[in-house]
């Protein structure tokens, strides 16, 4: 039976949990910052080309 309670006092992972969903949390926040930029980047690139095309069209149309 001592050996048993020596074995569970081992295995104990209330600590571990904590520390393990507090690296879990980090990471997920870390994903979303790395995205987010990504994103954002992109969208400002396409909503740029919308930009010059709309400048574009706009230009042959003032032309004819």
């Amino acid at each position: 039976m001592q050996e048993v309670n020596k074995m569970r006092r081992l295995f104990n992972r209330g600590g571990q949990s904590t520390l393990e969903y507090l690296l879990i949390l980090t990471g997920l926040i870390a994903a979303i910052l790395l995205a987010k930029g990504y994103i954002q980047g992109k969208m400002g690139e396409a909503l740029n080309r919308a930009g010059d095309k709309i400048v574009e069209e706009t230009d042959t149309l003032m032309n004819r």
